[in-house]
């Protein structure tokens, strides 16, 4: 009798394990199947998501169509920009890519667009279509301005003359100012 219940039980916690792994593998589908199938949280312009337009800046054919989509996004990709302005490739990267391109097994043109120059540059240039629009983005620029990166400071301070034009030489000091009240007013939208 003894003997018998203890085989039931064997029996028991191996089915519960087998029911554990088919409720974890299943588990782990559908959370692919959902992360694959969401639709990206940039803001896009015609079924298209902010990075395409970004990107296609770069290219004569599209800059037009890019800058006319970046400025119908307006100030809802300001959070994607500063994340794209802060962006910063470690040295590792960047030998990785040197040597693949020397290597010839990544073409030049398609690694320095893996760079984080070339998403700074896009952020620029997508700040100077919003030019004041952009007022929100002053503190998180000023705050960039002080990065250990000194890319990313370039960056920002180019983004930041583009979004406050002549009146940059308020923000040219030798000591921080504090942020003043029109601008510490206006909220960052959310990236929801």
């Amino acid at each position: 009798m003894i003997r018998r219940s203890q085989n039931t039980l064997t029996n028991f916690v191996g089915a519960c394990r087998s029911k554990a792994s088919t409720v974890i593998v299943g588990a782990l589908i559908l959370s692919a199947a959902i992360w694959m199938f969401t639709p990206t949280r940039e803001p896009s312009f015609q079924g298209r998501p902010l990075g395409f337009w970004l990107r296609a800046l770069n290219q004569d054919s599209n800059r037009d169509a890019a800058l006319q989509a970046i400025d119908a996004i307006g100030v809802k990709s300001i959070p994607f920009l500063l994340k794209r302005l802060s962006a910063s490739d470690s040295r590792m990267t960047l030998r990785i890519l040197n040597l693949g391109v020397r290597l010839e097994a990544i073409d030049r043109w398609y690694a320095v667009d893996l760079c984080s120059s070339a998403r700074h540059s896009e952020a620029i240039a997508a700040f100077t279509c919003l030019g004041a629009r952009a007022k929100a983005a002053i503190p998180k620029l000023l705050t960039l301005t002080a990065s250990s990166d000194p890319r990313v400071r370039t960056s920002a301070w180019a983004a930041l003359a583009q979004v406050v034009g002549d009146d940059i030489t308020r923000y040219l000091t030798t000591k921080p100012q504090p942020v003043s009240e029109d601008v510490r007013g206006e909220s960052l939208p959310t990236t929801n």
